[in-house]
């Protein structure tokens, strides 16, 4: 059964980081780190596409030695798209998941803010 671990809303100041704190993944083969786009009083939305954040998942085997797994990089500024149908979307979460290494037992995660202040939360579910 999935679990999820709320990121709860915050503003970040310049360079600030906001970490999910280390979770044991036994029983668990992958996850999905999900950050909300349109929350808060800086919200991604309200930036300059210029201005971005940084989600970064790192694994362990014993909890003390950490190994980087997998980042992505989410711009501000409002993003969008068409369906096949012709009907414009706006992106209300920017999310990416993968899986973990046979040899890992413990999970981080981490948002790490840009050059201007921002709101963010989200949550990382393992399953």
């Amino acid at each position: 059964m999935p679990t999820t671990i709320s990121i709860p809303l915050s503003t970040l100041a310049p360079n600030q980081i906001v970490s999910v704190p280390s979770t044991s993944i036994v029983g668990f083969s992958g996850f999905q780190l999900l950050v909300n786009r349109n929350v808060g009083i800086s919200s991604l939305d309200s930036l300059t596409t210029a201005e971005s954040i940084t989600m970064q998942v790192d694994e362990s085997p014993d909890g003390v030695t950490w190994f980087f797994l997998e980042s992505g990089v989410v711009h501000g500024g409002v993003e969008q798209f068409t369906d096949k149908g012709g009907v414009l979307h706006t992106v209300e979460q920017d999310e990416f998941a993968s899986t973990f290494s046979l040899s890992s037992q413990f999970v981080r995660a981490s948002v790490t803010n840009g050059s201007t202040q921002v709101s963010v939360s989200g949550s990382l579910t393992l399953s």
